[in-house]
């Protein structure tokens, strides 16, 4: 299945991603929070969420500080209705504009402060509908990509799937 050699690749990428994967998932686990059905984080939502995380890390830390700092940023830091998250795209994103936008990281992850939105390139030219707002492939009903959804996690296998969608305990997992 390609997500399963998309995992491997990450895996090969950033080793960390299994020791993290292996002590969240645990800890998601026992606060019944590990299974999307139940509104929790599915395990290839928290291996991007991981990846997306080690993608910022620039110095090679252990695995104990790593697990601190993801705690800490996606715990305190990072807010899931105003930021999606893009694998692919290396970036974090402002989910509050009416057209996806890819975020340029402009040092180290601190804080979402630290991002710079830039407006997409790839947006199509024309107006779908009449309705005034940009089209997206991935726009929602109102032209805001998922803007209902509680958490966006791009899908870097398939445009237009959002792998946070069913993510309705996000608060719980914070």
């Amino acid at each position: 299945q390609a997500s399963n050699g998309f995992v491997l690749s990450l895996i090969n990428e950033f080793p960390s991603i299994r020791p993290l994967a292996i002590v969240l998932k645990q800890f998601l686990k026992e606060r019944g929070l590990c299974e999307s059905f139940t509104g929790g984080l599915s395990s290839y939502a928290l291996i991007l969420v991981i990846a997306r995380f080690l993608q910022e890390q620039t110095l090679s830390f252990g695995a104990g500080s790593l697990l601190f700092s993801f705690m800490d940023f996606f715990g305190n830091v990072f807010d899931p209705r105003t930021t999606g998250i893009s694998v692919s795209g290396r970036c974090y994103f402002s989910r509050l504009t009416q057209t996806h936008s890819w975020a340029s990281s402009v040092g180290n992850t601190a804080g979402l402060e630290a991002q710079v939105y830039y407006p997409a390139t790839t947006l199509h030219p024309y107006r779908r509908g009449g309705s005034g707002l940009p089209y997206h492939p991935m726009a929602g009903r109102e032209g805001v990509p998922f803007r209902f959804d509680p958490l966006f996690i791009e899908d870097p296998l398939a445009e237009g799937n959002n792998v946070g969608r069913n993510c309705f305990r996000i608060y719980q997992i914070k």
